[in-house]
């Protein structure tokens, strides 16, 4: 009788923008008139009818979910080495499911809340990057409430992602 064994304790991290598990996934394409980068949150311009970044002084109910990290046909092979998608171009958004994105400040722990940058002030992060904490120095988050959004893994000690699950889609 053969013995299994298990090696490690979880998987690995994942890259920002990648839709880690299917089957409950929405995914929407618009354009985009300025660089959105994977795994970033990406708010609803309904008057263009296109997606933007998260800027100073939007809510978190401005957020409809994070940008993914598609598989594209290109023309030439460099452009498929980037971390974003490139300005006046078509990006995918997740808006219900799970998916990477790279945890800049905090320890996100299962069923935790995400929270966004809104303003950097001396916290050396951008606005839009994701974080674990509240408490960012002199900047100021925005808090996801636990049933739009929440970390589902802690932070990868690699490439610092985790996983976000997205649970309603708000497009």
């Amino acid at each position: 009788m053969a013995v299994s064994k298990v090696i490690g304790k979880r998987l690995g991290g994942s890259f920002p923008g990648a839709i880690t598990r299917t089957g409950d996934q929405l995914v929407q394409a618009r354009t985009i008139a300025e660089i959105i980068k994977f795994g970033a949150p990406v708010k609803f311009d309904a008057v263009n009818n296109q997606w933007q970044n998260f800027e100073n002084g939007d809510a978190e109910t401005d957020i409809v979910g994070f940008a993914v990290r598609a598989v594209k046909q290109a023309l030439q092979f460099a452009d498929q080495s980037t971390d974003q998608y490139p300005a006046n171009s078509d990006a995918d958004v997740l808006t219900r499911g799970f998916i990477a994105v790279e945890v800049k400040a905090g320890t996100p722990a299962p069923g935790g809340q995400v929270f966004v940058v809104e303003t950097v002030g001396d916290s050396g992060l951008e606005i839009g990057d994701v974080v674990a904490t509240s408490s960012i120095g002199t900047g100021v988050t925005v808090a996801l409430p636990t049933a739009y959004a929440q970390f589902t893994t802690p932070k990868d000690a690699v490439n610092n992602t985790a996983e976000v699950h997205v649970l309603v889609s708000r497009v």
